[in-house]
């Protein structure tokens, strides 16, 4: 099984780079992030005419994302309140979470927020979506022990610039609070390094 992810900065402004890149690499799944469309204006034809389906959660001109797949997925459910309930639903305001089934695998697509600068309202929010995010995952995690998470995490779990400047921005900084949550130590947040392109 194949499983991909992209920030594609609009689906609709991207929408030949998207389809050029499946004719090329038909993969099981695609999840994408930033699609910046409201769902009655996805360019749900331009997949059908691929026979692919699609699943998405948009808003319009913001965040947004979508699940991209060769076979109908099941299980599909957009935001967190579908898993957790109501009681979480102002996190769905801003459409940054689906996820959805092939096979025994239940995969999950992210658009974490970005949280802007540190002690700011932003990252405040980012920190807080965070934690409501473990949650999610621990109960997805109860029914669908094959989970995959995908997507733009916005966070950097370690620091990989050697030889020159650290950074310390945003990323950095939410990543040690990831970790401290509980999201990184309990493998829901991948280590992925950088080959043969160091930062």
């Amino acid at each position: 099984m194949k499983i991909t992810t992209w920030n594609v900065n609009s689906i609709r402004t991207r929408l030949e780079h998207v389809t050029d890149w499946l004719d090329a690499n038909p993969v099981d799944v695609l999840c994408v992030q930033e699609t910046k469309v409201q769902d009655k204006q996805f360019p749900l034809d331009t997949f059908r005419d691929r026979n692919l389906q699609v699943e998405f959660f948009g808003q319009k001109s913001y965040n947004g994302v979508a699940l991209i797949s060769q076979e109908p997925l099941t299980d599909v459910s957009r935001g967190f309140s579908a898993v957790l309930g109501e009681s979480v639903a102002e996190w769905d305001e801003q459409k940054r979470v689906i996820t959805g089934k092939l096979g025994d695998v239940q995969v999950v697509n992210l658009y974490v927020p970005n949280g802007s600068a540190i002690a700011s309202d932003k990252y405040d929010y980012k920190l807080g979506w965070l934690t409501v995010l473990k949650d999610y995952l621990a109960k997805l995690l109860e029914d669908s022990p094959k989970l995959c998470v995908c997507g733009d995490f916005n966070i950097a779990l370690e620091n990989h610039r050697k030889g020159r400047q650290q950074y310390h921005g945003v990323g950095c900084r939410a990543g040690s609070i990831a970790i401290g949550a509980g999201i990184g130590t309990a493998g829901f947040l991948p280590k992925i390094y950088r080959r043969g392109r160091p930062l």
